[in-house]
């Protein structure tokens, strides 16, 4: 197991070990970056992230995504999930839900920067070299990159 690979794994098991306190933390961060949080969950959980609830996320329309309203002492907080209605179907699309995804796993794991630009780059040039109507093709193919490296 390489280095990074080990580091990735420490990591994510110490994340895993206290999700509940560790996700109240990362909600309350302010150098966390946008992004939902069923996604949040797949990144410490080193599964994959679903790139078109990320699209989805930044592209619905202005529902809260989480409520608070007070009844006397008590707080009563209610969250919802993304709901999908954006499908990652071209290059631009699949390039914004990947920065935001880079970002995210950086946030948690900086160490990934090097895999994760050249995995980019490599998307980027399969991108350029593949005629644009089989875009979709490309992107079922990072699908199953994604799925196998999970």
């Amino acid at each position: 197991m390489s280095s990074g690979a080990r580091a990735t794994h420490a990591l994510a098991t110490n994340y895993r070990r206290g999700e509940k306190a560790f996700k109240d933390l990362l909600k309350g961060s302010v150098s966390r970056p946008e992004f939902p949080d069923s996604e949040w969950n797949a990144i410490i959980q080193n599964k994959v992230c679903d790139f078109d609830a990320v699209l989805s996320s930044i592209h619905s329309p202005a529902v809260p995504k989480s409520l608070k309203e007070k009844v006397g002492a008590f707080e009563i907080k209610v969250e919802k999930d993304v709901e999908v209605t954006k499908t990652v179907t071209n290059e631009a699309q699949w390039n914004k839900a990947f920065r935001l995804f880079k970002r995210a796993t950086l946030h948690l794991f900086p160490h990934r920067d090097s895999e994760l630009a050249t995995y980019e780059n490599h998307m980027g040039d399969l991108f350029l070299s593949i005629d644009p109507s089989l875009h979709p093709r490309l992107i079922s193919y990072d699908k199953a990159v994604r799925n196998l490296v999970a």
